[in-house]
């Protein structure tokens, strides 16, 4: 190889391990509730609780629902909220029997309390 091209290589390397960098550091302040540094908040969505952050070649979709899906997505700038929904539609219904099991089982468990009297 020329010595060009290994220039070329090293800065193209440098600058992709650059932006890991950015990637890790964002990630680790998200999921420890601080604002990310390398990157800005670009969308908060009208139920105000997913946040959306964009970064150098990254976006970072945060999920701080009231009905307990709490996620951090991290992609492409490509990735969308919509992509979520189908997933967030799911978790909402499996939340919700579960919560139908545990009442059906506290039933069944009182009924038998009392059955026994």
């Amino acid at each position: 190889m020329n010595k060009k091209l290994k220039i070329i290589l090293t800065c193209v390397i440098l600058i992709l391990l650059i932006l890991v960098f950015f990637l890790i550091v964002d990630y680790n302040r998200i999921i420890n509730n601080k604002n990310p540094l390398f990157c800005v908040k670009t969308v908060m969505h009208e139920d105000k609780e997913v946040k959306e952050y964009f970064g150098l070649g990254y976006k970072i979709i945060v999920f701080d629902m009231t009905n307990g899906y709490n996620k951090v997505e991290v992609g492409n700038i490509f990735l969308k909220y919509d992509d979520f929904e189908e997933e967030i539609e799911r978790y909402k219904f499996e939340k919700m029997l579960n919560e139908a099991t545990e009442e059906i089982e506290a039933l069944t468990n009182n009924h038998s309390i009392n059955k026994n009297y």
